[in-house]
Order: structure tokens, then C-alpha cells, then sequence
């Protein structure tokens, strides 16, 4: 099989999906360490942006039909996955602004930034970022499904 840019793509997507979903569900100790000792930033911080970027790469890679939809149903899949990529992408700096800190951490405390109150907004931004590619996914799959067309 000759191996396509797009091929290539979602492969490489596939494989840092893999292995930064391996190392958050085992919890390795390697998420603990710090990658920037100026940033103070552990290495979990840039496995779960990596983590996250991937899923919509996986969509885009794909499923090309959503570069230049020609249904309304692939038009509006393919506003959400514009949604999902803004998201992964501002995923690090988003969390940044809500914790005040590369690691993630919140405490109780009176201030927002950092507080127990702002991880509330942090996990739903986590979950938000995780599920709506995941949707496109699904979205793109079930249009292909009942579109009947066969595999580009």
C-alpha cells in the first residue's frame, strides 16, 4: 500500500492518541516530571495537549470530506470540528488562565484563578475538548454510513 501525506497523518495522529491515552490511563510517573523548569511545566501538561490535538487530527485525516463539505449535514460537522481544533489548540493556554499554573493544580481558596471554583470550568473545558471531536467523529461516520458511499 503506497503511503499517502494523509495516510501518514492519520497514522501518526492514531499513534500519539495511543500513546499519550496509555500514559495518562496508566498515570505514569514520566507525567510528573517537569519538560520546562522555567515554565515549571511537567510533562502531563504537553502529553494531554498532544492527547488532544489528536482527536480532531484523526477526524480531519479521515474523513477529507469535511475540508470542502458539499452536504449541510458535512457543513455543520465541519463547524464543529473547526470549534474542536480552536479548543485543543487553546487547551494549555485556557488552562493556564483558570489555574495559574502549568501543572493544573487547584486549592481552596477565596481568588478565582486557581480556585476549586475554576476547576469546575477547567474539567468541563477537559471534557468538552475530549467529546466534541469525538461527536464529529461519530457525526462523519453516520453520514458516511447512511450517504452509502463507499470509502475515499
Amino acid at each position: 500500500m503506497d503511503m499517502t501525506p494523509r495516510h501518514f497523518g492519520l497514522l501518526l495522529s492514531l499513534v500519539v492518541f495511543c500513546v499519550s491515552s496509555y500514559l495518562l490511563v496508566t498515570a505514569s510517573p514520566m507525567l510528573v516530571q517537569t519538560a520546562s523548569a522555567s515554565l515549571d511545566m511537567p510533562w502531563g501538561t504537553l502529553v494531554a495537549w498532544f492527547g488532544l490535538l489528536s482527536i480532531p487530527s484523526i477526524v480531519y485525516f479521515a474523513f477529507p470530506g469535511l475540508q470542502n463539505p458539499k452536504s449541510t449535514i458535512l457543513q455543520v460537522l465541519r463547524w464543529a470540528w473547526v470549534i474542536s481544533l480552536t479548543l485543543a489548540i487553546l487547551y494549555p493556554f485556557l488552562s493556564f488562565y483558570l489555574a495559574g499554573n502549568w501543572s493544573y493544580t487547584f486549592q481552596s481558596q477565596v481568588p478565582f484563578r486557581g480556585s476549586t471554583r475554576a476547576s469546575v470550568y477547567y474539567w468541563n473545558l477537559v471534557k468538552i475538548t475530549a467529546i466534541l471531536p469525538l461527536l464529529v467523529l461519530l457525526g462523519a461516520l453516520l453520514e458516511r454510513f447512511l450517504a452509502g458511499k463507499p470509502r475515499a
